[in-house]
């Protein structure tokens, strides 16, 4: 005998933190006009180059770490 369907889960809040970190950007301060997603660090991208086997986790551990920081990382 089957079972009746559950009801619809709740509405998840990545979309909302994914929009978040995307279109939230600094207006004041001396971060005026810079966006909250990060950028490739040269350093991780020469690591990357010579690695057998690129991983795009290299990416986004950097890309976490400068949005957790919340300034800017000095090239």
């Amino acid at each position: 005998m089957a079972t009746s369907a559950s009801p619809s889960p709740e509405t998840s809040c990545v979309v909302t933190t994914q929009n978040f970190l995307v279109l939230n950007i600094s207006i004041r301060g001396l971060q005026k006009g810079l966006s909250d997603h990060g950028k490739i660090i040269s350093e991780v991208q020469s690591v990357m180059r010579a690695s057998s086997i690129p991983s795009p986790r290299n990416i986004s551990v950097a890309t976490m770490f400068t949005i957790m920081k919340g300034s800017p990382i000095a090239k």
